[in-house]
């Protein structure tokens, strides 16, 4: 085992674990984009689930409330 290593062995090795970083770099940056878009996604389905649960109370109370209302009205 030879202790010394020529200059083209040293950018052999280095060559080779950079390129291994730069590809693993590249597959977690793909995968932070991809759970930060998703992440986006389930908090608008989210948003749209609050607002729809929201008009679906609010029509479910007008429906309960909305013929009392009316006759409150009247007899104000």
């Amino acid at each position: 085992m030879k202790k010394e290593m020529t200059i083209n062995e040293s950018n052999e090795i280095n060559g080779g674990a950079a390129a291994t970083m730069s590809i693993m770099t590249a597959i977690g940056v793909a995968t932070a984009v991809f759970g930060l878009t998703g992440a986006a996604f389930s908090a608008a389905a989210a948003l749209v689930g609050l607002v729809t649960a929201g008009i679906g109370l609010y029509q479910a109370v007008n429906q309960v409330f909305g013929d009392q209302a009316d006759k409150a009205r009247k007899f104000l």
